[in-house]
């Protein structure tokens, strides 16, 4: 069907129309309409007031140069396919682009450059065989063929039509195997239910016999002893008490017998279903712990390509101005890595913490400005606040905060209203909590998405096409953060009528709860002029790294790569000013053993400790978590203590 695309793109739904335009572009391509593909498609592509991002851009890209690949304009199918490169290098979509590699071997062939094509294809076949057969790897051996055939390499090309035969036939049968693996195991369950089935009829016709025979025996004592008593009784009235009392042994035995089976089957139906909760139970911590993993897979392969693509550019020499942006792309994805490791973190409850008592309702207050431009201008917002005192930490709050705020202003599709309510809440253990209330009238989730929500990179936001445009670690930190900080989280939502976000705080009445003082004034001075830095890192090429950068700065340095030989060196040389060292390290002594014995041998010299694992870090020191850059700890480093006028005179 037709239909008015450009009242779609008036109505707010211009990635809808890109969509379908390009949909409607490939279904000309399949029916050998190139011209028409171009001429619906090209048009799209050069609209400025479209922003259908990077994926569906290179979809709509591939398709056009496939169009003019067909209609024979090979330098337009060239522009097409290295603006999508272009552009898949300058955004955040990494990954395998397979379809390209074939599309530009595709393209030298029909130019000519038949040897062109077949290196290109030779490297195409090599790096997708190493993986599972897949339909790109089909498509790369078809084309391999025909160019062998071509070059008159009819040899290659048989064995390459070989190979592509034996993907088909590995593809085909993929799908047969699978279905004839489920039908032999629900063969085989089958097959044990029915002995299990035979097994159980046969307890029960042997308890049934033996229960028979123990009334009979049971009937035989009872009437020998009637007899006994019937001799001083007259005949009839012996019959009648005889008869009374087998009948009612008969009704008593039967009840008794349905009694005994209605128990085992209820015996039987509880097992069955303990059973069947725990292996639910335990398949959904499998799943969790697999869309953990894969998460985790999914970010950091994408980040690591970035690094290591931009290393190896460095390395083949790439010019002085492509270097700075390789060395910006490295730093960017050193920075995304970080954030997301920092939000399993917070998820498992494990952030080092720096929690201070406020007035919750007075920091919402003073952060409404933020709170405001967080929603944006076309929602609503209504404050609701009683006086709350809690213990909390600052920027984790705030942070946790903006991400309920964050996907309030998703949910809500136009104008909206947020609605933040601050009571005083009791918990059934009997502690007092502050109940800060988070409601939006946005589309609100069903219950599977609501039992989901905080789940690490389980977005509930989702895009047109329905894939989560989210990174799914908003939500699990808020959770994180709290529970490590004594609260909780709780979320009711129902579809198409908003949702609400509880975040409970445990209350506080002190003045001062947590803290630890400071043992040493921090208002010290270094004593030289260059400052002599005891730097202990067991990894060799992070210390390696970290001296490197500080003595660039001016710092003298002596590495150690273990608490054993630092303390060696604090108990034979005098005159360090500042200890930076690694909190876990293998052998006797830590981090913390190190800094302990240099305060105690130097009380006023400056220490900091770095470490992934932040559960470890003592109050007492100063704290700077991995990973760091190294203008971060050049700056912790200038803010343990302030030069002397000297130190800044030789710098000047």
């Amino acid at each position: 069907q037709v239909v008015d695309r450009n009242e779609w793109v008036k109505l707010g739904h211009a990635t809808r129309a890109f969509i379908v335009t390009t949909q409607l572009a490939r279904a000309y391509s399949a029916l050998d309409r190139h011209t028409e593909a171009v001429a619906e498609l090209a048009p799209w592509l050069q609209r400025s007031d479209l922003n259908p991002g990077p994926d569906l851009m290179n979809d709509a890209r591939t398709a056009l140069a496939e169009a003019y690949l067909a209609l024979g304009d090979y330098d337009a199918a060239e522009r097409h396919i290295r603006q999508a490169r272009a552009q898949i290098a300058a955004s955040d979509v990494i990954g395998t682009r397979d379809e390209f590699d074939i599309l530009e071997a595709s393209l030298a062939r029909a130019r000519g450059d038949l040897d062109g094509a077949s290196d290109a294809l030779a490297t195409i076949v090599a790096k997708l065989s190493q993986g599972d057969p897949t339909t790109a790897y089909l498509d790369a051996l078809h084309l391999q063929a025909d160019v062998f055939s071509e070059l008159g390499e009819f040899p290659a090309a048989f064995t390459a039509q070989r190979r592509a035969l034996q993907v088909e036939r590995v593809l085909r049968t993929a799908d047969f195997d699978r279905r004839m693996s489920v039908a032999l195991v629900a063969s085989e369950n089958e097959a044990s239910q029915r002995e299990l089935e035979m097994l159980r009829a046969g307890e029960r016709l042997a308890q049934t016999r033996s229960e028979r025979d123990r009334i009979f025996d049971i009937a035989l004592i009872g009437v020998g002893a009637l007899l006994v008593l019937v001799a001083y009784l007259i005949w009839l009235q012996w019959y009648r008490e005889h008869s009374a009392r087998t009948r009612l042994e008969k009704t008593v035995a039967e009840r008794t017998e349905q009694v005994r089976q209605e128990l085992e089957r209820r015996v039987d139906a509880e097992r069955a279903k303990r059973l069947l909760e725990h292996r639910l139970v335990e398949d959904e911590k499998y799943r969790a712990v697999a869309r953990l993993t894969g998460g985790l897979a999914h970010d950091f392969n994408n980040l690591m390509t970035v690094v290591s693509c931009s290393a190896e550019l460095i390395k083949l020499g790439a010019n002085d101005g492509d270097i700075d942006a390789l060395a910006e792309d490295i730093l960017d994805a050193a920075d995304s890595g970080t954030r997301v490791t920092r939000s399993l973190i917070a998820y498992a409850r494990q952030q080092a913490l720096q929690p201070e008592q406020l007035q919750l309702d007075e920091f919402l207050i003073d952060n409404e400005a933020l709170i405001r431009n967080t929603l944006g201008e076309s929602i609503e917002l209504v404050l609701d606040l009683a006086p709350a005192r809690v213990e909390i930490d600052r920027g984790s709050l705030t942070t946790a905060l903006l991400n309920v705020l964050f996907n309030a202003r998703e949910a809500i599709s136009r104008d909206g209203r947020v609605d933040i309510r601050l009571r005083a809440d009791d918990a059934p253990d009997g502690r007092q909590f502050y109940r800060l209330s988070i409601r939006d009238n946005g589309t609100g989730m069903d219950e599977e998405t609501v039992q989901r929500s905080m789940e690490p990179f389980f977005s509930t936001r989702r895009s047109d096409t329905g894939k989560s445009s989210g990174l799914g670690l908003g939500l699990s930190t808020v959770y994180g953060f709290m529970r490590q900080s004594e609260g909780n989280v709780e979320i009711e939502s129902t579809l198409n009528n908003g949702t609400t976000v509880h975040l409970l705080f445990p209350a506080v009445t002190a003045q001062s709860s947590s803290g630890a003082s400071e043992p040493v004034s921090r208002t010290s001075r270094f004593s030289t002029i260059s400052p002599m830095v005891l730097l202990v890192e067991d990894q060799d090429k992070i210390r390696l790294l970290t001296r490197r950068a500080l003595e660039a700065t001016g710092y003298r340095v002596r590495d150690c790569a273990s608490g054993s030989e630092a303390i060696e060196a604090l108990n034979g040389q005098t005159g360090f000013d500042v200890l930076v060292s690694d909190i876990v390290m293998p052998g006797p002594f830590n981090g913390i053993d190190v800094a302990r014995t240099a305060r105690k041998l130097n009380p006023s010299m400056q220490i900091l400790l770095t470490s992934g694992h932040t559960e470890v870090v003592p109050r007492e020191f100063e704290f700077l978590a991995k990973p760091y850059s190294v203008a971060t700890l050049l700056q912790r480093l200038k803010g343990l203590a302030e030069p002397s006028e000297q130190l800044r005179e030789s710098h000047t």
